[in-house]
């Protein structure tokens, strides 16, 4: 397949009748390109930044979440879940599970970048479910899981699912998992492996379990993003536009881990 090489930026943010923000449409309601959207949200952004309060007992307001202290906030809470879990467990086993999709359609062209993470996401319930069938269900074992979204240099995305997961698993006991997402994500079919990975390990007694750091190391504080490389900034654009979040954020431990039917 021939890529052309018409760029991101010329697109508009959709094709589709999806949900926007306002600023993320012109005056007449048609949807702005990629590259209008990105100087609406890096204005946004500015706007933010120079509106944050202090708060009277001396932290920082976070509701907002494209601003940096939310970001090290979940990235505090995750850190915070992934000791706890290391302590709590007694067979320790780490999944990531990465999930994607093609940029390009058919013909070769970019996809509208709202369209294609719309589609990259759509099989995200049938996914969780797998998961929560296989491990609490049918394998009856406790498991936390986080997910996040994680820009590429080359405009795609890739959604990956972090597990926690107190007993062995194999490859294979995500076989359902990965069929749902090659099953469900338009543009895909069940021959596209190249859009799945699953890596399974043990973590070391008294060293971190490395998911902490693959989880959080695509997290971003967005107020930094005015000064990253434009893959990212893009990337923030059209979360803020299509109002999406990076990652699964709220929980609190007690949600984090999910108990097993027993």
């Amino acid at each position: 397949m021939t890529i052309h090489n018409s760029g991101i930026e010329e697109l508009p943010l959709t094709v589709r009748d999806s949900s926007l923000r306002e600023e993320a449409e012109y005056d007449d309601g048609t949807v702005k390109t990629v590259d209008d959207t990105l100087s609406a949200f890096q204005s946004y952004l500015r706007r933010q930044k120079s509106r944050e309060m202090r708060l009277e007992d001396g932290s920082w307001s976070t509701s907002n979440r494209f601003v940096d202290r939310y970001a090290k906030r979940h990235y505090g809470k995750v850190a915070g879940a992934d000791r706890q879990l290391q302590h709590q467990f007694e067979d320790l086993h780490c999944v990531m599970i990465s999930l994607s999709s093609p940029l390009h359609n058919d013909r070769g062209e970019y996809r509208p970048p709202a369209d294609y993470l719309d589609d990259l996401l759509s099989p995200m319930q049938s996914v969780t479910d797998a998961i929560g069938y296989k491990l609490g269900e049918s394998l009856s074992l406790d498991y936390a899981r986080h997910w996040i979204l994680c820009p590429n240099q080359d405009g795609s995305v890739t959604l990956k699912h972090s597990l926690w997961v107190d007993g062995d698993v194999e490859s294979a006991d995500f076989e359902s998992t990965v069929d749902k997402h090659l099953k469900h994500c338009p543009q895909l079919s069940r021959e596209d492996r190249q859009f799945v990975d699953v890596q399974i390990w043990e973590p070391e007694d008294g060293t971190n379990t490395d998911l902490l750091e693959m989880q959080t190391e695509d997290l971003v504080g967005w107020n930094g993003t005015l000064d990253a490389q434009r893959y990212i900034r893009r990337f923030g654009a059209v979360l803020w536009a299509r109002k999406r979040r990076q990652f699964n954020g709220g929980d609190t431990f007690q949600e984090f881990v999910r108990r097993s039917v027993q």
